[in-house]
């Protein structure tokens, strides 16, 4: 009779408690990503209770009591810009079940806080940290900068002005560059104690926020000339990988680039490609194929590290079913891209399909050499296009094909260092190319294709479609 007693009275306890409930909800990210953010984690505030947000930014608290709670989250992202979120309140009810959601602040308010002040149309900021690729610690006063050239028209003319943002890390590897342009790629490099990393290849794609980490390598101990002279000397590694497709098989022949050490090899027939003696550090690798957009991957390198990576390019062509279009003609890619227009502005000199076709010449070489601005010189034992500098000097222009940089010099192939004019002359002949441009004057290139900062040197674009 006692053990009835007793249950009886469990039973009305249990059926006296509040019936638990459960709070469910999403992260968001509006600054960098502008979507859900996923890995952060969620706390419900005084309870020791937390959650971590899954790829598509939910999360979710079970057996939770009726009442009133504070949530609040966490995430790299928010480090990263100083920024704390304060928790909201959230009630849970009766019923049970309570759905919330949780954002990071507003691009345009956070904006205005970390840049106080008037900022330009279509500028941004660009947020990050620094940290020894070694040890994963942060470094205090690395200098991080990127650059860009702007083209200004005026009653007077054109003018193009070159211009850049610096900054230091604090002691926390964090930095940050106010008034960084929106609509362009740009290319973030760090420096510490002579040790440089980079660049780190992005663009903001129009958002007010970009987010840049980077690893420097201070070297390795060494010991210098005089006795028991202690200093450090530049850390290296390897790079060693294939370039494969989109369906995994081999790329022969794809120009691998690595990224602000001018130095380019070719895969071999299974893809593979190498670079040794290579700075530790952040370091950005480019494949590159015609008919094929270039292919970004940047590594962290440590001292002595051998890395292997695989670079996927996209350079088969989709196979569509059959369609059929009434009153709709697709604009070619050299109308998109502004072909006619610049050609009607008069900046540079052009060739259409139509003056190729009149030339009747079977090497690209022997066209662009009859173009205003190029001339015919012999490098490295082959004759290739050139520009004349100011000052009377010769110069290797960067040549464009259908819009993705095509970086040559007059090497010979063999050799651990950019593609060899052959290399473009033989992947194009004049038959395929729809149109030519040609800027020797340094005032006349178009933005997105002027690389006069690193080459000193004109640009020719290439269009085939």
């Amino acid at each position: 009779m006692r053990a009835l007693t007793i249950a009886a009275i469990l039973c009305a306890s249990v059926a006296n408690l509040p019936a638990q409930g459960r709070i469910t909800g999403t992260v968001f990210d509006s600054l960098i990503t502008r979507a859900p953010l996923r890995g952060s984690v969620v706390t419900l505030v005084a309870t020791g209770r937390y959650a971590v947000a899954d790829d598509r930014g939910r999360f979710a608290f079970d057996s939770v009591l009726p009442g009133r709670y504070s949530i609040g989250f966490m995430h790299p992202v928010l480090d990263s810009l100083d920024v704390y979120v304060p928790p909201i309140a959230v009630e849970l009810p009766n019923s049970g079940r309570v759905s919330v959601t949780l954002a990071t602040p507003s691009p345009a308010a956070l904006y205005s806080t970390l840049c106080p002040g008037p900022h330009e149309e279509d500028t941004g900021v660009l947020v990050g940290r620094v940290r020894d690729v070694e040890s994963e610690t942060p470094l205090a006063d690395a200098a991080v900068g990127t650059s860009w050239t702007e083209i200004l028209f005026t009653a007077g003319g054109r003018e193009d002005r070159r211009r850049g943002l610096l900054a230091r890390t604090d002691r926390e590897g964090a930095f940050r560059l106010c008034g960084v342009p929106t609509r362009l790629m740009l290319d973030v490099r760090a420096e510490l104690g002579g040790f440089r990393a980079g660049p780190l290849r992005l663009a903001l794609d129009t958002r007010l926020f970009g987010h840049a980490n980077l690893a420097v390598s201070r070297g390795v101990p060494s010991v210098g000339p005089a006795a028991n002279e202690p200093r450090r000397v530049l850390a290296t590694g390897s790079v060693h990988g294939t370039v494969r497709d989109r369906s995994g098989r081999a790329v022969r022949d794809a120009i691998v680039a690595l990224l602000d050490e001018s130095r380019t090899v070719r895969t071999n027939a299974t893809g593979e490609f190498r670079f040794d003696s290579v700075p530790a550090g952040t370091r950005t690798l480019e494949a590159r194929k015609i008919g094929a957009p270039p292919t970004l991957m940047t590594i962290d390198l440590h001292a002595h590290e051998e890395r292997d990576a695989t670079l996927t390019i996209d350079r088969s062509a989709q196979a569509l079913t059959a369609v059929t279009i009434v009153g709709t003609r697709t604009t070619p890619l050299i109308e998109r891209a502004g072909f006619t227009q610049r050609r009607r502005m008069g900046l540079g000199a052009f060739f259409t399909a139509e003056d190729i076709a009149r030339l009747g010449s079977f090497d690209l070489s022997d066209v662009l050499g009859r173009m205003s601005g190029l001339q015919l010189s012999r490098i490295g034992g082959d004759f290739m296009p050139t520009m004349r500098r100011a000052n009377g000097t010769i110069c290797i222009p960067t040549f464009f094909v259908d819009g993705f940089a095509f970086p040559v010099d007059g090497a010979r192939a063999g050799k651990d260092t950019m593609a060899p004019f052959t290399d473009l002359s033989s992947l194009l002949l004049p038959h395929m190319v729809r149109g030519i441009e040609v800027y020797a004057n340094l005032g006349s290139i178009p933005l997105e294709y002027d690389r006069t900062a690193t080459t000193g040197c004109g640009s020719v674009l290439i269009w085939t479609h």
